[in-house]
């Protein structure tokens, strides 16, 4: 795997955590694997959006289907 070196300017109570959480020379590493898994629980979190804007959007269009077989079979008297 290639690396790219960077410069990045963090908040101070970010600094003061990744210093608690890691040993010296695992910062990198530390970040990397927070920006993954962000990464994945975003992308999560959006397909459920997605998946709950296209259930919403079939149930309204299905809705109408069922209305007209309501009184089907039934006499309107």
């Amino acid at each position: 795997m290639s690396v790219v070196r960077m410069n990045s300017t963090l908040p101070d109570d970010v600094v003061k955590i990744l210093k608690k959480k890691t040993k010296t020379g695992e910062k990198s590493a530390y970040i990397a694997e927070a920006v993954r898994q962000y990464d994945v629980r975003q992308s999560a979190q959006q397909v459920v959006r997605e998946l709950m804007r296209d259930y919403s959007a079939r149930a309204e269009a299905q809705t109408g289907d069922w209305d007209s077989t309501l009184m089907d079979g039934l006499d309107e008297d």
